[in-house]
């Protein structure tokens, strides 16, 4: 820049506008949900550039830093500076599937003999899994059971849990009278009759 009065004498300056860097921004940490339909993921945002950044709004209306309680889905944040330049990025919170457990159970083959078994097959949650029966068992499958009631509680490596329940029988009991009518003066001409049930 230069001025001239008037009778022609100048005097010259420099100045040097400059541009603060542009504002970034991205997620530097996240924590997805642990159990399926839960809420306790959370993402921290960072950014970079800009002046001196001083609002965060997220599209679930969380305005810190770090964004808490989420669900599974998608989140976006802007992060504004103080002379209202915007950076926007997002994030995507997963969930595990949802943990469940069948069980198979196999009846007694005879009444009140220990033949009766549960297998279960559990899908879904983070492995690995633990199984807690009703019996105090701990394995996947139980064996030479008696009739009864018998549930599952299995719980993933999150912590999550999901419990089932199932039955187990056995026949009657297996019985038989006999009938018998006896020989007539040593003709060898009695009889037995056994009717089983």
């Amino acid at each position: 820049m230069t001025v001239t009065e008037g009778v022609g004498c100048t005097s010259t300056k420099q100045v040097t506008i400059t541009d603060p860097p542009d504002l970034t921004a991205s997620i530097s940490a996240q924590t997805d949900v642990l159990c399926n339909g839960g809420n306790n993921g959370q993402a921290t945002l960072v950014f970079n550039g800009g002046t001196l950044a001083d609002t965060y709004s997220w599209s679930n209306l969380q305005t810190g830093i770090t964004a808490t309680n989420l669900t599974a889905g998608n989140y976006s944040v802007t992060v504004t500076d103080n002379n209202g330049c915007t950076a926007q990025t997002s994030v995507n919170i997963t969930e595990p599937p949802v943990l469940s457990v069948t069980l198979t159970p196999v009846d007694l083959l005879c009444n009140n003999i220990a033949t009766g078994s549960v297998a279960s097959n559990v899908q879904g949650g983070t492995s690995a899994y633990t199984y807690n029966w009703s019996n105090s068992a701990i394995t996947n499958n139980i064996s030479s059971l008696l009739s009864g009631n018998y549930s599952l509680t299995v719980t993933d490596a999150n912590g999550c849990t999901t419990t089932s329940s199932t039955n187990i029988t056995d026949p009657a009991a297996l019985s038989m009278t006999l009938t018998a009518t006896p020989d007539h003066c040593g003709q060898g001409d009695g009889t037995a009759t056994i009717n089983p049930s």
